[in-house]
């Protein structure tokens, strides 16, 4: 199905390098609307991200411990996508998507249940049973939705983008999957 995918996305040489290039042993994450790949991001070594985003990085999520560094395409562009995570003040998650040029792309954080919106929890609620994580989102310029991980009674997952008013964008259903490419 992700070859379909690939096939349609609009990066398809890129992506396809990438995935060929991947760092072993590392999850590559696709997300998927309908028949076509909209997001890749493909898990490289830290020191092959480009100085100035880097330096971007840093400033946006010093310190902390980094769990994922990708070369990521989709919709907010091509760029590297790092997320550390931190214990204090609260355990949390900060995400940065960064262009070549350290210009940010995206940036979340996730934040304690207790500290996200009763609209916003109430409006996830409805997908999931249990929420897993809730970040809020931010553009190159202002926070933009919240993204809620839930999952149901029977294990599955849900990946719930809500805007800040409380209404549901999107819902879509996370997988783990085996790639061979």
């Amino acid at each position: 199905m992700w070859l379909l995918g690939l096939a349609g996305c609009a990066a398809t040489s890129s992506s396809a390098h990438l995935l060929n290039d991947a760092e072993p042993n590392q999850v590559v994450r696709l997300a998927i609307a309908g028949d076509r790949v909209i997001t890749t991001a493909v898990p490289v070594d830290f020191r092959t991200v480009p100085a100035l985003a880097r330096t971007t990085a840093d400033a946006i999520a010093p310190n902390g411990v980094l769990e994922f560094c990708a070369r990521e395409i989709g919709a907010r562009g091509d760029g590297f996508r790092l997320e550390k995570r931190y214990e204090l003040p609260f355990p949390h998650l900060r995400s940065v998507l960064i262009d070549e040029l350290g210009n940010v792309l995206e940036r979340s954080h996730t934040m304690p249940v207790a500290k996200v919106p009763q609209g916003v929890l109430g409006a996830a609620l409805r997908v999931g049973t249990l929420v897993e994580s809730a970040a809020i989102v931010s553009g190159p310029v202002q926070e933009e939705f919240w993204r809620i991980i839930t999952k149901d009674r029977r294990g599955r997952i849900f990946v719930i983008t809500i805007g800040l008013d409380g209404h549901v964008l999107s819902q879509i259903r996370r997988n783990q999957s085996r790639l061979d490419s």
